[in-house]
């Protein structure tokens, strides 16, 4: 079994580090002297970091095309996520949404799901209630036993 990468595959790491190298927020690096003085603004600002990496398309890229995403191999998101961690970059906004519910309604959903997946779970704008939103036939319910 060969384990090594591929021509392509290094190709696009060494592409995907050269972005995150030259866009990672500096803010981000400097977090102990942070230029936000509340939570929610820095949230705002990994959205922006967020918005940045759905740009370049390094958000959803094991996502198909129809759906938002760019259709590349696992191992090529594995590449990505390395790239990001070394460069300690800042996180997505919708860590869960991109990587397990979203996959799962772009396979399983309804067509009207289906196509919403983009702009709802790989965008920046994600809801953070998206989850609820999508899942909400199978939440569960009490009702009241009058037996």
């Amino acid at each position: 079994m060969d384990l090594s990468f591929s021509p392509a595959e290094i190709e696009y790491r060494d592409r995907a580090r050269a972005w995150i190298r030259a866009h990672k927020p500096s803010w981000w690096q400097s977090r102990e002297g942070d230029e936000f003085d509340s939570e929610d603004a820095t949230f705002d600002g990994i959205r922006r970091w967020h918005q940045e990496l759905y740009d370049a398309g390094y958000v959803g890229v094991t996502w198909p095309k129809e759906y938002g995403g760019q259709g590349r191999s696992h191992v090529e998101n594995a590449l990505l996520q390395e790239e990001l961690v070394i460069a300690n970059a800042p996180p997505t906004t919708n860590g869960l949404g991109i990587g397990l519910c979203g996959p799962a309604i772009a396979h399983h959903g309804k067509p009207g799901a289906q196509k919403r997946a983009d702009e709802e779970w790989l965008g920046p704008f994600a809801t953070r209630n998206a989850t609820e939103f999508h899942l909400l036939p199978l939440m569960p319910r009490g009702e009241r036993n009058t037996r």
